[in-house]
């Protein structure tokens, strides 16, 4: 037979030489088997030790206090709220997991309450530094709120198959509109109703009940509606304080914010495509950011005098926090958008730490001078903003989605730190549902891709 080999023309063709024979499969040798008892202990041990911490947290709270009774049940609803959400989100479906960030993305965007709180109820319009953040924050955080909710609807969307029916969710609009009509109403009528706070209340119960449904496809289109429900009553709760405390201007200053926020974040969120809904979510993720920190330097610059400790301590939370989850959004949306190289910077810790010292050195200062050093609390935002950056960068393109939710959790922990600064149970309770729902999904993620390892990406933050 003639034969190219070597790229020559050659008879007889060369010997033919067998494959090498194939390798001997390595043995690996079992795992010794851990006894039972040692296992149940390391367990109560664990559980043990956290329950420790709780307890010592809870002591703490109340000697903090100060005798503010108030204290005592914010704490409980952001205990109560911890709980759920940690309950909701295990063992939801691989497919749901950025539905359910979406969700609880929009849910954060009630941050519009901590900037609601800054308006004047009897003026329309602002004028002081305290009322212009305020007022920023609310349309902002009104961007979030309704564009998250679209983008939310447009990912469940995307699981629709040909023929399945539409749920007609628009039946639920009558007990949520019985609800506001009559909490207007009794707010109109009676200065001193607690019915608002009452609805403040479902409106939490709502949120947690939004975010437990996007754990199961079945639900999922009645978590997002019920989530849209829960942020409506706390918005017609906000309504209601506000009639309560003043006139109707500060209902109308209030609603123009709220319907020109909305109004931009439904069109934006409109002209994205499917393949652009994650990055869509992490840039309205900046929003609810930038929104906790300029309700911070607000509150700080109205009521530094009445503040004391423990509210400096959760203006300067909410300002580190809000910080880092604006500038890291943008970096995330970025890399995600292709804006940005999707390659990782190098992670350096002595910057990285230098920067939170400076963050947490900054926002102390400011509360132990009180309001004459507000900037100094802007600078701890700022400072923590570049902290954000470098985090992110540090982190390569294909982890961006585990790094949103991560972001998710950051800014759940900015509007717990918000309810505690404004003693809101609403505010608290939600952050903490989201705080805590955030991380137990990265967790979630981080195991489905393989980042569970001394180089996940949570180590990173």
């Amino acid at each position: 037979m003639l034969v190219v080999d070597g790229g020559k023309l050659t008879w007889p063709a060369p010997p033919y030489e067998p494959p090498p024979a194939p390798k001997q499969a390595t043995v690996v040798e079992e795992e010794e088997e851990v006894d039972p008892q040692t296992a149940i202990n390391q367990k109560v041990q664990g559980d043990a030790t956290a329950l420790t911490a709780v307890a010592a947290l809870t002591i703490g709270v109340g000697l903090a206090s100060g005798g503010d009774v108030s204290n005592a049940a914010l704490f409980g609803a952001f205990c109560l709220a911890s709980f759920a959400g940690q309950q909701a989100v295990w063992g939801v479906a691989p497919a749901l997991h950025s539905p359910l960030m979406a969700v609880t993305n929009a849910v954060s965007g009630l941050t519009a309450l901590g900037g609601a709180a800054l308006l004047d109820p009897s003026d329309p319009i602002p004028h002081t530094p305290a009322q212009f953040l305020g007022a920023f924050a609310v349309a902002v955080s009104a961007i979030n709120i309704a564009g998250g909710f679209r983008v939310t609807d447009a990912m469940l969307q995307l699981f629709r198959r040909e023929g399945d029916p539409e749920p007609p969710l628009s039946y639920f609009a009558a007990p949520v509109g019985l609800a506001a009509v009559a909490t207007l109403g009794a707010a109109a009528t009676d200065p001193s109703s607690v019915l608002p706070d009452v609805v403040a209340g479902a409106a939490a119960t709502a949120c947690v009940a939004g975010i437990g449904g996007l754990a199961s496809q079945d639900t999922a289109r009645y978590g997002n509606a019920a989530a849209v429900a829960g942020v409506g009553l706390a918005v017609v709760a906000t309504f209601a304080h506000v009639i309560q405390q003043g006139d109707m201007g500060g209902v109308l200053s209030l609603g123009a914010l709220l319907a020109a926020g909305g109004g931009a974040g439904y069109v934006v969120a409109g002209g994205v495509g499917p393949a652009e809904l994650p990055q869509t979510v992490a840039a309205f993720h900046s929003l609810v950011g930038i929104a906790a920190v300029a309700t911070a330097v607000g509150e700080f610059l109205a009521h530094a005098e009445e503040l004391g400790v423990g509210g400096g301590a959760a203006a300067v939370l909410a300002a580190v926090v809000g910080g880092v989850t604006f500038s890291g959004s943008i970096v995330a949306y970025a890399k995600l958008a292709g804006l940005t190289s999707s390659s990782p910077l190098a992670k350096n810790d002595l910057i990285n730490g230098a920067l939170l010292i400076g963050a947490l050195g900054t926002g102390a200062l400011a509360v132990s001078q009180g309001v004459t050093m507000a900037p100094a609390l802007a600078a701890s935002g700022a400072l923590s903003a570049v902290l954000g950056y470098f985090l992110v960068s540090s982190i390569g393109g294909a982890d961006m989605p585990v790094v949103i939710t991560v972001l998710n959790s950051y800014s759940g922990w900015a509007l717990a730190a918000e309810g505690a600064l404004l003693k809101d149970p609403t505010l608290a309770s939600v952050g903490a549902l989201i705080g805590f729902s955030g991380a137990i999904l990265t967790k979630i993620m981080c195991d489905a891709m393989n980042r569970a390892d001394s180089a996940s990406v949570s180590e990173r933050f």
